[in-house]
């Protein structure tokens, strides 16, 4: 009976520190940048691979030449990532592999309670304000430098043992041409 109790506490203990790290900030926000934010455009493909079957997607883009807004799922979101990214030079890491994080705003919203940490995902939100030149994306038509504000909203659930997923996106961007 006893080896029974010590088998459901050290479950207990693993599920607990493995949500702690999952969503602890020092975690989350390194993965947030490279395989959300940095592959919307760098590989578009991988940040599909991160949405859930059932996943819901809201976008709000608009720049230049383009506008995108509708609300659907998985397939739409793929197909809309890879259009999206298309029209921008990919961009690439810095030395050593490095990808800025550039985030103005990051939160991870969980509940404070302890039942917040039984649970297995969490609501991530992040802006992303590209005010500087060198920071802009670069269209593929004209070599035009983007510059603005981007709003991101995902809820991420990573179940003890596997990769995490994203149950629901929201992205809001707004950029324009930067203009010396």
């Amino acid at each position: 009976m006893i080896h029974i109790l010590i088998l459901i506490v050290l479950g207990l203990v693993t599920y607990l520190f493995h949500n702690y790290q999952e969503f602890s900030l020092g975690y989350i926000r390194p993965w947030a940048v490279q395989q959300v934010n940095f592959n919307r455009e760098a590989n578009p493909q991988a940040l599909c691979d991160l949405l859930a079957p059932d996943a819901t997607v809201i976008i709000k883009d608009q720049y230049t030449r383009y506008r995108y807004e509708f609300t659907g799922g998985k397939a739409q979101a793929c197909e809309y990532f890879i259009e999206s990214a298309s029209h921008f030079h990919k961009p690439q890491p810095k030395k050593n592999g490095y990808i800025p994080d550039r985030f103005t705003e990051f939160k991870v919203d969980r509940e404070d309670s302890l039942e917040g940490w039984f649970k297995d995902y969490a609501d991530i939100s992040f802006t992303e304000d590209i005010s500087y030149y060198s920071y802009g994306l670069v269209t593929v038509k004209n070599n035009e430098t983007l510059i603005g504000k981007s709003h991101t909203k995902i809820t991420v659930k990573s179940p003890i043992f596997k990769e995490k997923t994203i149950t629901h996106y929201e992205f809001q961007r707004k950029l324009v041409q930067y203009s010396p």
